[in-house]
């Protein structure tokens, strides 16, 4: 994907969701970690 045919509202958009999601994965694993493994994150 060619990243220069987004405007700056999108690509500042699509890194905000990147960030988003990698949040929330690091909250789930965190999260799942504890609970269902035992294993401190």
């Amino acid at each position: 994907m060619n990243t220069a045919t987004l405007s700056p509202e999108e690509n500042l958009w699509q890194c905000a969701t990147a960030q988003q999601l990698l949040t929330m994965l690091m909250v789930w694993l965190s999260w799942g970690g504890r609970h269902h493994t035992g294993i401190e994150a």
